[in-house]
């Protein structure tokens, strides 16, 4: 086999290894929410943009994770854990970064954008 063949083997197979991850558990996922509940309670943008950086290469499951973070939220609107208005800010952001993930739109970007505007809905 000629060098080319082995470079091209060879980035094939990064690029299947990088581009087919095995999807987070469902358990994992709940796990993610909950932390991005929590860290954003506690105006913790950096936690936050580290919890989002696991899914970066991962659309569908950051897609996932965000429903799944909107019902946390709404979890803890029932519990007296979040206002009215903390929620409704916090939904808002969890929608636009949800229509943002189905756009073409950079995942670090997204999630840079989304923890700074989160932080700051938590902070009011």
């Amino acid at each position: 086999m000629g060098f080319v063949a082995a470079l091209a083997l060879e980035y094939s197979s990064a690029f299947f290894i990088c581009a087919h991850r095995p999807a987070k558990s469902p358990r994992a996922m709940a796990a993610d929410a909950a932390a991005l509940l929590d860290h954003t309670l506690h105006c913790e943008r950096y936690a936050l943009m580290k919890v989002l950086a696991g899914y970066e290469r991962d659309r569908e499951g950051l897609s996932r994770l965000l429903a799944s973070f909107r019902a946390r939220s709404a979890a803890a609107l029932a519990k007296g854990e979040l206002s009215a208005l903390q929620c409704g800010v916090i939904v808002d952001i969890i929608e636009e970064a949800q229509f943002r993930v189905s756009q073409n739109v950079g995942v670090p970007l997204l999630s840079a954008v989304a923890a700074a505007r989160l932080v700051q809905s938590a902070s009011r």
